[in-house]
């Protein structure tokens, strides 16, 4: 029974969602790869804007409620019962979304031109040759084939963008160096070695996009401050004065 409706219903409705995707995002205009924020990171008036410091109060409090909330997690890491990982459908039927989606992600990057991300254009033969990569990985990985593979060539592909376009924008999204574990982990040919992996997948996709959050967290929210300040001058999205703050 659920092997039918699977076939009569779920195949069909997918499909036509994911053409519908497909036909929407191509049929937009491609956005401005050198663009933030939605804001031009050339814009002279962002160097009006006053951006936060280390010795701010109100990131000394962050920190420390970061650390405390790091520490809490720690200790309590190691009093709740570690649940095993069951072989089940819906775990497999997640794993497979994970693979497609990433896939889908690198395809339309490399057909705007871009790597890993819609900002970070090519600009050179050896980030073209990179956006190349990045397409057959994202074919590979759709495709259902040699995901083992495709895993270690987004860690090269990662590698590249650190080079292309530095260590600390690269580190921005080092979650691709999560997902590209957690695939090698799931889909690595050896079954003995797969069955030592696989407990550590998901270790990997929590620890690296932690990581990737962290960085963000310092580039863009506060060291690019003035980036999230010139948005709100420039577009009416800032509710805090309907809350009574200034």
């Amino acid at each position: 029974m659920h092997s039918d409706f699977r076939q009569t219903v779920l195949w069909p409705v997918s499909r036509v969602l994911a053409a519908l995707g497909f036909a929407s995002i191509f049929a937009v205009p491609l956005a401005h790869a050198h663009v933030r924020w939605f804001v031009d990171a050339n814009d002279p008036a962002l160097e009006t804007f006053p951006t936060y410091s280390w010795n701010d109060p109100a990131v000394l409090s962050w920190i420390a409620i970061g650390c405390l909330l790091i520490c809490t997690a720690v200790v309590l890491d190691g009093r709740f019962p570690r649940v095993p990982i069951i072989p089940s459908k819906l775990r497999h039927d997640a794993i497979e979304l994970l693979r497609i989606f990433t896939g889908m992600s690198f395809l339309l990057t490399a057909y705007t031109g871009a790597l890993i991300a819609p900002h970070m254009e090519a600009f050179n033969g050896f980030g073209y040759a990179l956006v190349f990569l990045e397409a057959v990985i994202g074919i590979m990985l759709i495709s259902n084939n040699l995901v083992h593979h495709a895993a270690i060539l987004m860690g090269l592909l990662y590698l590249g963008t650190m080079v292309n376009f530095g260590f600390v924008k690269a580190l921005e999204y080092v979650n691709i160096i999560g997902i590209a574990l957690f695939l090698y982990f799931n889909y690595v040919p050896n079954e003995e070695l797969r069955a030592k992996l696989k407990p550590y997948s998901v270790d990997m996709l929590r620890i690296f996009t932690g990581v990737a959050l962290v960085t963000l967290g310092i580039t863009e929210k506060l060291a690019g401050a003035m980036l999230g300040q010139a948005f709100i001058a420039n577009y009416q999205w800032n509710f805090m004065p309907a809350l009574g703050f200034d």
